[in-house]
């Protein structure tokens, strides 16, 4: 077995500095060190020194970052740019010493870095790229795992094409809460094969309390809201979503529902959620998934070895994402897409009815039917451009030489 060289990071304190002393050791296993959310000051400056050297680097904050500095062999790297809580950061070349300038408030929960010798990374490094301006497919989930649970096939399936960009987003946030539960839904997502940095929730589970038509919730219009501008901010072509009867009666579940639901008929209207529609303009989705919806039922196929993801299955992707949820692992929920399942009705993740549609029905067990992708849209508008430029410059020089014709007194 190949051996890997990585860094083990040791974490020693000193005053207001953090200084983590960096060596090499070989290991067929990666390693990285976890901090506690005390354990980083909010001023404290993190050093890491390395003989061997290194220069991928791989943090996990323990909330969404403010701006931070890099500083290393004499130059300095803003960071922390795209806000993302699972943060990359390659340098040119290998350094024997880095120093992290932290943001104010800004806690570390591990640390990874890697010499650039040619390996490639372990498997849990996440290089997210930034959230789209335009997705082709946005999937909301209320809590982090339902993503996983009931939408995980189809989010696998359709991550796996392609050219297809595709942003999941969450109705509920866990940063006052279960801070963990949104580094899980970080790894989830990432075993799911998607790319694209997710949109935390907007709605805090701290004080969520059951409390559905008062208090921060607003009513189940704050809801509404927030979808819609979901929907106008990332202009998808295909929306989707949970089942309106909550799968197994979940009242939040069911409050994400029916929001998209009502969302998806009223977000092309500009007086329906002014605010956003001012920002991002409004919005009409071609074509709108509900988890277990009962009219046209469509049957996802999760068996298919999937290219992306190493030829995994989508079923087994999500089976595999949902472990990543360590913190719910003590429930009886679990993935399937098993018709003969007891509780196929309620969880089954293959299970989905075409909501509304703008483009025609289904008349087959692919989402993407009657849509394509804003990648290829942009292809065959190049190709069309290059088209229209070739016949016009072709035009022209037919101009070009009747006219020297007509001037040199020979007509045609």
């Amino acid at each position: 077995m190949k051996r890997t060289v990585i860094i083990i990071l040791i974490l020693s304190l000193v005053l207001s500095m953090f200084t983590v002393n960096v060596f090499a050791a070989e290991t067929s296993a990666p390693v990285y060190l976890k901090l506690s959310s005390n354990s980083c000051g909010a001023d404290g400056t993190i050093k890491l020194t390395s003989s061997a050297g290194f220069s991928r680097i791989y943090i996990e904050w323990v909330g969404i970052p403010g701006r931070w500095t890099l500083k290393a062999d004499g130059n300095e790297t803003a960071c922390g740019i795209n806000g993302f809580q699972h943060e990359y950061v390659e340098l040119p070349k290998d350094v024997t010493e880095a120093e992290f300038f932290m943001p104010e408030g800004g806690k570390i929960y591990s640390v990874s870095a890697f010499p650039k010798d040619g390996r490639p990374l372990p498997e849990y490094i996440e290089i997210w790229e930034p959230q789209p301006e335009r997705a082709d497919v946005l999937v909301i989930a209320t809590h982090p795992d339902d993503d996983i649970l009931f939408l995980g096939g189809a989010i696998a399936t359709l991550a796996a094409k392609k050219g297809w960009t595709v942003e999941v987003a969450h109705l509920m946030g866990y940063f006052n809460k279960t801070p963990v539960r949104e580094h899980e839904r970080m790894h989830g997502l990432w075993a799911l094969g998607v790319k694209q940095y997710p949109q935390t929730g907007r709605f805090d589970a701290a004080h969520e309390g059951y409390r559905l038509y008062s208090g921060e919730w607003k009513g189940f219009f704050a809801i509404t809201e927030f979808v819609t501008e979901l929907i106008r901010r990332f202009k998808p072509q295909i929306v989707i979503t949970q089942d309106l009867g909550g799968e197994y009666g979940h009242i939040r579940h069911q409050r994400l529902a029916a929001a998209v639901a009502d969302a998806v008929e009223k977000s092309m209207y500009p007086d329906f959620c002014p605010a956003s529609a001012q920002q991002y303009g409004t919005w009409d989705v071609k074509k709108t998934y509900l988890h277990l919806y009962s009219k046209n039922k469509i049957v996802l196929d999760l068996r298919q070895p999937l290219e992306d993801l190493g030829g995994k299955t989508a079923l087994q992707a999500a089976k595999d994402a949902y472990k990543k949820h360590v913190s719910q692992q003590s429930g009886w929920f679990y993935v399937t897409d098993d018709p003969n399942d007891p509780r196929a009705d309620e969880i089954n993740a293959a299970y989905f009815g075409l909501y509304r549609s703008t483009v025609g029905y289904d008349t087959g067990n692919d989402m993407t039917e009657n849509i394509v992708s804003y990648a290829e849209q942009e292809h065959i508008a190049k190709g069309k451009e290059l088209v229209k430029s070739a016949l016009e410059s072709k035009a022209g020089k037919v101009f070009e030489f009747i006219k020297s014709k007509q001037e040199g007194g020979n007509g045609i």
